[in-house]
């Protein structure tokens, strides 16, 4: 099932980022000790809350254990554990790291594909399809190119994708 989630500034969540199925909450724009404006417009929408690990706009994931202390207060879904780009590896030893840490939470695990080459990435993927703690996988905009391109010839992250 494909969820749409609109990510918007917070002064437009209620027009626009409401319309979607989900938010997909972005981790840096929660303050880690109260409660801020961006918060408080995805808690009131009701929409089930997706945080994401701030990867892809930091160039960094945010460390686990923030992860789950802002997703618990935002009583989310779901969780992208902290992933890093390209590196299949480090990505998927986060999984067991993140389940253990998430175990005691009602917040389930959610986990990006990682890798620079088309065997790593679909053997990466296999393996978070039959592994029972990954809830949702996530396609990355930025790994997908890098792992295909030398199969497409292009960077184009639709090309890619297909």
């Amino acid at each position: 099932m494909i969820r749409v989630a609109f990510i918007s500034p917070t002064e437009l969540i209620s027009d626009y980022g409401n319309k979607g199925d989900i938010h997909l909450a972005l981790s840096h724009l929660i303050d880690p000790n109260k409660a801020n404006k961006y918060e408080q417009q995805l808690l009131a929408s009701g929409l089930p809350i997706y945080l994401d690990n701030g990867a892809f706009e930091n160039g960094v994931a945010e460390n686990i254990d923030s992860l789950i202390q802002k997703a618990g207060r935002l009583k989310a879904n779901y969780v992208f554990i902290p992933d890093t780009l390209y590196d299949r590896t480090a990505t998927e030893a986060m999984i067991s790291i993140a389940h253990n840490k998430l175990s005691t939470t009602a917040t389930s695990l959610a986990a990006v594909v990682q890798a620079d080459n088309p065997v790593d990435f679909i053997d990466s993927y296999k393996l978070m399809v039959a592994d029972d703690r990954v809830k949702l996988i996530g396609l990355s905009i930025l790994s997908i190119p890098k792992s295909f391109e030398q199969i497409t010839r292009t960077d184009d992250i639709t090309v890619n994708r297909l």
